[in-house]
């Protein structure tokens, strides 16, 4: 409701006022609340106030409202005083309230360190110019000293540290070694404990060419070698037996062993490679009075006077009973030695008879029946002559018809 009423009730005569009880919810503000909200949920007993609902202050609170002052007293509720000023104990904590005491002690302080400041800050002027020009100093000293240990063969820099440069100064190498002056290369020095600078004795023998020999070891000069090489060996591997190598190569001649070469009339080709000792057949009737006169035979000239032979046959000729068959043989030469074959044909029947005999000429002993019978025929007969022989049969006392006498002779001078 928006206004307090007054409420009445008709009693069948006449209005009896009624008087209803006001709640303080129905009771409103100026600001549009109730007095209700005024009271707070205390009621009509009118609460403290508490964080979550409005009231009265407690007595509590009143006291100590009512003892705040202006001097620092404990448990006391702050006041200014009529200067606007309040007291407070000295600071203990660091969040305490800092006192005109205090702070006036403090700015005397500042004071002094401010001045105590500006010297050392004078101070630390002149140390930072001293400083920077060590500082610059020292920055060229690294470089230097970067750039000696660079030059000794170690990397480094003006950025390292001391420490890094130190370790790289211990990591410079030393002259060390065992090396001689014959160790090392004429024209080039070396270093060891013993010196440095030391010149180098060893020879520069350059691009040695070395050839191969099979009499003897070839010396290696003493020294460098630039590029040196032993000689290619040229081998002809037809020469060389095979199963065997020189230098790498192998040999390709064949192994024929031992042969056994017997002379003969003809000239005998060896196969070609290598023989293993062999044999070539002598004879011991090699000599030169079995040899034909100026006739060489393996290197042995003859001796033997030369005989010259004539081979031939005599004409068939027909012989009458009581005749003499006779025939000269011309051989252009007195025979040393002859053969003579005398046949005597008649009527199909053959009867020979043969000589054989020397310089002395015939004689009739020398002829020597073949066949029997024949001295019923003849007798053979013959003599030398200065070109050749004549032979003859004579006493032929056969009368069959168609006798034929023939001979065939060798004669040798």
């Amino acid at each position: 409701m928006s206004k307090n009423i007054l409420l009445k009730k008709h009693n069948g005569t006449d209005w009896d006022v009624l008087h209803p009880i006001t709640k303080a919810k129905n009771v409103m503000s100026s600001d549009g609340g109730t007095l209700q909200d005024h009271i707070g949920a205390g009621g009509t007993a009118h609460a403290n106030a508490t964080s979550s609902e409005a009231g009265f202050m407690s007595p509590a609170d009143k006291a100590a409202l009512d003892a705040a002052t202006s001097a620092a007293t404990a448990s006391a509720l702050a006041k200014r005083d009529l200067a606007g000023r309040l007291k407070a104990a000295a600071p203990a904590a660091a969040d305490d309230v800092a006192r005109k005491n205090e702070t006036d002690a403090a700015m005397t302080a500042a004071a002094t360190a401010s001045g105590a400041a500006a010297t050392a800050q004078s101070r630390a002027d002149a140390a930072y110019t001293r400083a920077d020009a060590a500082f610059t100093q020292a920055s060229d000293g690294k470089t230097a000293v970067a750039a000696a240990i660079t030059g000794k063969g170690v990397p480094a820099s003006n950025s390292d540290t001391f420490p890094q440069l130190a370790t790289k100064i211990n990591n410079i190498p030393l002259a060390a070694g065992n090396a001689v002056a014959a160790d090392v290369l004429v024209g080039k020095t070396f270093s060891t404990p013993a010196g440095t600078g030391i010149p180098g004795a060893m020879p520069d023998n350059g691009a040695v060419v070395l050839t191969p020999s099979a009499l003897a070891n070839v010396a290696v000069p003493n020294g460098r070698h630039n590029g040196s090489v032993v000689a290619q060996v040229a081998v002809n591997t037809a020469a060389l037996l095979t199963g065997h190598s020189v230098a790498g190569a192998a040999g390709t001649m064949p192994n024929n062993g031992t042969p056994a070469i017997m002379p003969g009339v003809s000239n005998q080709g060896l196969p070609a490679g290598y023989i293993e000792g062999g044999v070539v057949y002598g004879d011991a009737n090699l000599k030169a009075e079995n040899i034909a006169e100026g006739v060489p035979l393996f290197g042995v000239v003859g001796t033997v006077a030369r005989r010259t032979q004539v081979v031939g046959n005599t004409p068939n000729s027909a012989i009458v009973s009581g005749a003499t068959w006779s025939y000269d043989v011309n051989v252009g030469f007195q025979p040393g030695f002859f053969i003579c074959h005398l046949r005597i044909v008649s009527s199909g029947s053959v009867f020979m008879v043969t000589y054989s005999g020397g310089i002395d000429g015939f004689n009739t002993a020398g002829w020597h029946n073949v066949q029997t019978g024949v001295g019923t025929w003849g007798s053979p007969q013959g003599s030398m002559t200065s070109v050749g022989f004549n032979i003859r049969f004579t006493g032929l006392n056969n009368t069959n018809v168609g006798l034929q006498c023939y001979a065939q002779y060798l004669a040798i001078q």
